[in-house]
């Protein structure tokens, strides 16, 4: 017969083998979670890759900056002839004074005047990049796609893309201008130091980075809706974390040396290794979305896992 010492060692035998197997499948998870999480990482480093070796890509970076430099040019010679004017208007009330005087004023009006257009000059310049490229980035997203295969879908209009990428440009500018405020808040929690704020404010942010630019190819693949898009972004937690936080690191550099020109009097050609990187982070970023979205959906979807079952579902609506 047996007895209570054995039900009880058989209990905690069971007991103890549930918990092992609870603790095997915490450790797998999370030894998945770190792998996806610097997978995540890599893909921006695919993304610049697979733009540095597709020529087509370049045209569609380049146009949007030359728009730039166009209107910023137009921004120059209107700020230069609004000056002469005020100028004139402001000698006129001055017209007995000395000459001395007259040319101080003038001076100071000139100086004054350049270095607004210089600070201005140097925080547009990512923005208005971003602005115009929000037209050319469908197109990058489409040829991307393309170019990696996968699954047909008919993409949305180019102005609907347009507009999502245009939103979700200005807000990762924002992000990127503003997203260090998110630490100051955490400054005020009782031992939680500056470290500890910054790193949560990273993920926080590279969190948000990684949502708004994979929303480009989930909108171009039929996910269109922002919980939808949040949901996806949640479920592939370390995918996203990874790729935003590295995307968020790579496009902060041309933005702080843009910002750094503001407060030095230095010519505005320091800023050209600043946006000649920009150019090459920003396409990087999308491409790398493009690419990881696909790694994301393509291998569930070939397994059947209910992780790319939102893909395939959209894609047979579509069809």
């Amino acid at each position: 017969m047996v007895t209570a010492a054995q039900l009880a060692a058989a209990r905690a035998g069971g007991v103890a083998g549930a918990a092992g197997r609870q603790t095997v499948r915490g450790a797998k998870r999370v030894g998945s979670g770190i792998g996806r999480f610097f997978t995540g990482v890599g893909y921006v480093f695919v993304g610049g890759g697979h733009f540095l070796r597709s020529p087509r890509l370049w045209l569609l970076v380049l146009v949007p900056v030359a728009l730039t430099a166009v209107a910023l040019l137009g921004l120059h010679e209107a700020t230069a002839a609004l000056v002469q004017v005020l100028v004139d208007w402001l000698l006129g009330f001055v017209d007995g004074w000395p000459t001395a005087i007259r040319w101080a004023i003038e001076g100071v009006v000139w100086v004054s005047a350049t270095m607004f257009f210089h600070s201005a000059m140097t925080a547009m310049t990512v923005p208005l990049t971003m602005f115009f490229g929000a037209a050319f980035f469908p197109f990058i997203t489409r040829s991307v796609t393309r170019q990696v295969g996968g699954t047909a879908v008919r993409p949305p209009a180019w102005h609907r893309a347009a507009a999502v990428c245009l939103r979700q440009t200005l807000i990762v500018t924002v992000v990127l201008q503003a997203g260090w405020l998110v630490i100051i808040p955490l400054l005020w929690i009782p031992g939680v130091n500056l470290a500890a704020a910054t790193a949560v404010g990273l993920v926080f942010n590279g969190f948000l980075i990684g949502l708004l630019v994979l929303a480009v190819p989930m909108h171009h693949h039929g996910v269109r809706r922002v919980g939808d898009q949040l949901r996806f972004a949640w479920r592939h937690l370390g995918y996203t974390l990874g790729f935003g936080v590295t995307s968020l690191c790579v496009l902060i550099v041309p933005v702080l040396s843009l910002r750094l020109l503001v407060l030095l009097p230095v010519s505005p050609l320091v800023a050209a290794p600043g946006v000649a990187l920009y150019l090459l982070t920003a396409p990087a970023v999308l491409v790398g979305a493009v690419r990881l979205f696909r790694r994301i959906t393509d291998g569930p979807a070939r397994l059947g896992t209910p992780s790319g079952a939102l893909v395939t579902n959209v894609d047979y609506r579509q069809r």
